[in-house]
């Protein structure tokens, strides 16, 4: 069975006296500790384009370089690795005595098994992961990605200064809303929030970016937080990426047990402020109602028939 194998080599340089950097082709002139650096680079940069010789080895997933206290550090990981670690243990010594020109017990390599990342396959260990909510291993440029660019952002009324985030990998809302994503087509798509039972959802719609139904939009949500805020209601607006950059998810939620209070007033602020027709259109046509034509109404007509399965 595969299994995420880490390599560690590490290659003590023997560089003391003129004798030694002769055999590296090294002249007088530098210090041995920059003449062995350079040569290891040059060596590890010829090793990187034509691959190690290693049939076990051919498939890298990962190679990595270092100089630490004179030392070269080279880590080689494989995720699917089915073969013997002794004998690549052996192959791996004999290999870098050979092109490093060092004494073979100046050669040591180390195997780990590392976790692997639950989103890009690579290798996790103490330094450089962390873990999913569900206690899967995670690397940190992963984890990065996941909470500087989430999926989902969550604003409570009572926390307004400090957002909270949900992506693929992380959910730091303590399990008041749960994270899904929807597919349109093979490209396209968007997420969704499902809350807890702590929560229930008061209005639902879409961001159209840089349109009279966003500043519509905008209104709406300022009148409803101010009206909540009056009445003490705790609430918490999610916002959610989809495929499409000029528009993104919007849903307001209330506690579950302040909902009927809340309802009312949602009601009335919709009506008066979120036109479906005008939303429909404009999502549907890129424009505002000023600049839509008779022939925009009839698309945006028929297409919405269609996707109600009414057509």
């Amino acid at each position: 069975m595969s299994k995420m194998r880490q390599f560690i080599i590490e290659i003590r340089p023997k560089v003391e006296g003129q004798g030694v950097l002769d055999q590296f082709g090294v002249k007088n002139g530098h210090t041995p500790e920059a003449d062995w650096k350079a040569f290891f680079y040059k060596k590890l940069d010829q090793l990187r384009a034509s691959g190690l010789p290693i049939e076990e080895l051919e498939k890298v997933t990962k190679f990595e370089v270092s100089m630490r206290d004179n030392r070269a550090i080279v880590e080689i990981f494989d995720k699917d690795f089915d073969g013997d670690d002794k004998a690549v243990k052996l192959k791996l010594r004999e290999f870098f005595f050979d092109t490093m020109k060092v004494p073979r017990e100046n050669v040591s390599v180390t195997v780990k098994e590392p976790k692997v990342c639950a989103s890009c396959d690579g290798p996790v260990d103490e330094d450089n992961g962390t873990s999913t909510p569900d206690g899967k291993p995670l690397c940190y440029p992963c984890y990065e990605s996941d909470t500087s660019e989430p999926a989902a952002t969550v604003v409570y009324s009572d926390e307004d200064e400090y957002p909270h985030t949900i992506g693929d990998y992380h959910n730091d809302t303590e399990g008041d809303f749960e994270l899904a994503y929807h597919h349109t087509d093979a490209w396209r798509g968007h997420y969704s929030v499902t809350p807890s039972k702590d929560w229930a959802e008061l209005h639902s719609d879409a961001i159209l970016s840089m349109s009279e139904d966003e500043r519509e939009l905008k209104r709406f949500d300022e009148l409803l937080q101010e009206a909540l805020k009056d009445l003490g209601i705790r609430y918490a607006r999610v916002f959610t990426r989809t495929s499409n950059l000029f528009c993104s998810g919007y849903d307001f939620f209330v506690e579950k047990k302040k909902l009927k209070k809340a309802e009312g007033i949602a009601s009335h602020l919709k009506s008066v402020l979120r036109d479906p027709v005008r939303f429909t259109t404009t999502a549907l046509t890129g424009k505002d109602p000023k600049d839509i034509t008779n022939t925009d109404r009839l698309f945006a007509a028929m297409a919405s028939r269609i996707m109600k399965n009414q057509g």
